[in-house]
């Protein structure tokens, strides 16, 4: 099984350049961090930035959604070059098992992402749900 890299361009000082250079590399994805200021604080690229970016990119997009009201980003970031949207284990399973549903329709791989201080146990049963952790 070839192993894939996603790459992320949370710190980035240009992102522009940034993304534009990283289209002429061999990484598989580029991940985008999506936050809301609320799950954790805000420092993301607005998504209408991305969206006009979108049609110059060719790598297709690993979305992480640390948000606490997933649904509304998903279908913003369906529209995009999307492969992956991470969800996190941490939100009330009603919101997480609808998000999980939303994603899925769209044709897209849906992944769960846990803190560092979540028990693992949180994913067990979501495994057969999701691709990615």
């Amino acid at each position: 099984m070839k192993k894939k890299i996603s790459v992320s361009f949370l710190s980035s000082k240009d992102i522009i350049d940034d993304l534009v250079e990283l289209e002429s590399t061999n990484v598989d994805y580029i991940h985008v961090d999506v936050m809301d200021g609320k799950f954790v604080k805000n420092k993301n690229l607005p998504f209408k930035s991305l969206d006009r970016l979108s049609y110059v990119l060719k790598k297709r997009l690993d979305v992480h959604l640390m948000v606490k009201k997933p649904i509304k980003f998903i279908e913003k970031y369906a529209t995009l070059n999307t492969e992956y949207i991470t969800i996190h284990a941490e939100l009330d399973d009603k919101i997480k098992d609808e998000a999980i549903d939303v994603i899925t329709s769209y044709g897209i791989k849906c992944g769960l992402a846990i803190n560092p201080n979540t028990d693992i146990k949180i994913l067990e049963n979501y495994l057969d749900k999701i691709d990615m952790i």
